[in-house]
């Protein structure tokens, strides 16, 4: 579904990350950890053409998508959930999902490009709430808000940045449910940017560990001894 070959990319004369490679498979959930400013986003950010690469490529389901603008790989399929959700506070709900819409341009005719019914009955309250403000909502909603307004856009990969971030527990553990039921049930292929280790092994696969723009580690969730991936993460 993705890979992402030997990248290397920064902000201006600054350089980020360093001879990055990793890989999603179809219907897969691969997380990816790491302390704060080691690049993880950055390479999220790589992945969805936000930043010009200074080497390696970015393959999506078999084509190079390196130069490919970022509204054209949404196009193709990729979607974002972005940190601190990035949600339009003075739109209802039911108009932030519409805004998820435009990626199904040139993928649907018009008079079938709505809002999918599976996304109100992932997330109820969004349907109970659709003519709120989505600036009135609580972190946990607008976090909701934000994973289903990616949803719209019928991607085949969700790219999802700390999606636990400043989250009750409470809501944190149905969205732990709700993206184990997007890859199993959607076969949504998904990369996850997370920090809280027991909230991405009750859903991934598999996982990288970034250090100083560069993944140290990789491997099978089920394989791995939490204890030392912890361990990689605090270092």
């Amino acid at each position: 579904m993705l890979e992402v070959l030997d990248v290397e990319t920064g902000y201006g004369d600054g350089q980020v990350l360093w001879g990055v490679s990793l890989a999603v498979d179809r219907a897969e959930a691969v997380a990816l950890l790491g302390r704060n400013g080691v690049g993880k986003t950055t390479l999220l950010k790589t992945v969805l053409g936000h930043l010009p690469l200074k080497s390696g490529r970015v393959v999506y389901r078999g084509r190079d998508i390196t130069r490919l603008a970022p509204h054209h790989r949404a196009r193709l399929g990729i979607g974002y959930v972005p940190q601190g959700r990035g949600i339009f506070p003075f739109l209802t709900v039911e108009e932030n999902l519409k805004t998820g819409l435009a990626a199904l341009a040139g993928r649907l005719h018009p008079r079938a490009q709505r809002i999918p019914e599976a996304v109100f009955e992932l997330f109820p309250i969004l349907w109970e709430l659709r003519a709120k403000r989505a600036g009135a909502l609580s972190g946990g909603q607008q976090q909701q808000l934000a994973i289903a307004r990616a949803l719209v856009g019928l991607p085949d990969l969700l790219l999802l940045d700390e999606p636990t971030e400043g989250i009750q527990p409470s809501v944190v553990e149905k969205i732990q449910e709700a993206l184990l039921w997007i890859r199993s049930e959607l076969r949504i292929a998904l990369l996850v940017v997370e920090q809280n280790l027991d909230f991405v092994w009750g859903f991934a696969q598999r996982f990288y560990v970034m250090d100083r723009g560069q993944v140290v580690m990789g491997g099978k969730v089920r394989e791995a001894n939490p204890e030392t991936v912890a361990q990689m993460v605090s270092l």
